[in-house]
């Protein structure tokens, strides 16, 4: 049943993003076109995104998002050792994965094509990570492996807002960079980030020589 219904969101997204476009392409001498970012995201931590934008009006935008990062998990105890056959540490870690649907609305900046993107909307976020660490006594200790804890898997579930202005760049006709802030607000807390992307398909308004 998931699938059908994602497939259908698909048809219908692409028969409505046509129509748009063919009828945008009449009335308006710039009409809607696609872009693909490709980037990461700076803070404490890295993390990496990719946000697909669809461009119609001139100045609208709508944009899927997906984004990525894992880090050492807090969680862990200080003297938590895991290893493989060849000594190896591992850090134990935790991940998170998040996709949404943003609007946004371009602001010229500049004859040169420099415009400012903002873009807000909701997220969906998935969070991975150990939990109920168990010190072993003796440890876990086979030829293979080492481990003085053992713990629990855990996933949680979560919407978020984010709230994005990058400046976008343009390099070319059909390639360009961005860079600006990111604000992303959960039950986690209010975390900001510093973005950075190239991009690739719409990336000025303007018709570059």
């Amino acid at each position: 049943m998931k699938k059908i219904l994602i497939v259908a969101f698909v048809l219908f997204f692409n028969h409505f993003s046509y129509a748009q476009a063919e009828k945008d392409s009449i009335d308006n001498p710039f009409p809607p076109s696609w872009a693909i970012k490709v980037g990461i995201n700076i803070n404490n931590d890295i993390s990496t995104n990719i946000r697909m934008s669809y461009f119609f009006d001139k100045r609208y935008s709508i944009n899927s998002n997906y984004w990525h990062f894992s880090r050492t998990s807090p969680n862990s105890p200080p003297d938590f050792v895991e290893q493989n056959l060849f000594g190896h540490k591992y850090r134990i870690k935790e991940s998170f994965f998040a996709y949404g649907l943003l609007i946004g609305y371009l602001i010229e900046i500049s004859d040169t094509g420099l415009r400012l993107h903002l873009q807000t909307g909701i997220l969906y976020n998935l969070h991975f990570y150990p939990d109920n660490f168990v010190r072993l006594d003796p440890p876990h200790d086979t030829l293979f492996s080492y481990s003085n804890y053992e713990y629990e898997r855990k996933s949680e579930y979560y919407p978020s807002w984010i709230i994005d202005a990058p400046i976008e760049i343009p390099l070319g006709n059909y390639i360009g960079a961005s860079m600006g802030p990111k604000l992303h607000i959960s039950k986690k807390g209010v975390t900001f980030w510093v973005c950075m992307s190239l991009n690739f398909g719409n990336v000025t308004s303007k018709v570059l020589p």
